[in-house]
């Protein structure tokens, strides 16, 4: 409970069923590494719900206390670990983002649905700019089309 990021993602190549990876980097070992997987069968707002729950449930019973997510925390020295975790990087799978919204309005019920996840989610830059890519292709396409026309 060292690290300051999370990044949550599936991954594919490791196994032929739906496995979901939360990975950080450890200043202390100075390593990125892998702090749980998940064995999912749906990519949907559920499975995303439960995936963060088992996991952050799991972390809050070893540990003896809350995950010190940053926007909760007032600052490094009112968390139990002196750090926080101060973002949560998802790719763009609308199931990741409801499933944590989910999970914060289970944890924080009077909070609105949006609070958390616009203080924590952080998207990643790769799967942000293939989709800034696929547009520009499209558009260039649509253009295209229209001028033939």
């Amino acid at each position: 409970m060292h690290c300051t990021e999370l990044h949550a993602d599936k991954t594919f190549s490791r196994t032929k069923c739906r496995e979901f990876e939360i990975n950080s980097y450890d200043p202390i070992s100075r390593r990125i590494v892998t702090l749980a997987r998940v064995f999912m069968d749906h990519e949907d707002e559920w499975g995303y719900f439960q995936a963060f729950k088992s996991v952050f449930d799991q972390a809050e019973k070893d540990l003896g206390y809350r995950v010190p997510f940053g926007h909760l925390c007032l600052n490094d020295v009112a968390s139990p670990t002196g750090s926080r975790i101060k973002a949560i990087l998802l790719d763009e799978h609308p199931g990741q983002i409801k499933g944590l919204a989910c999970y914060f309005h289970s944890k924080f019920p009077n909070d609105d649905k949006k609070f958390h996840i616009l203080r924590m989610v952080k998207t990643c830059k790769v799967h942000y700019e293939r989709s800034i890519t696929a547009l520009e292709k499209r558009e260039s396409n649509e253009t295209h089309k229209g001028n033939l026309i």
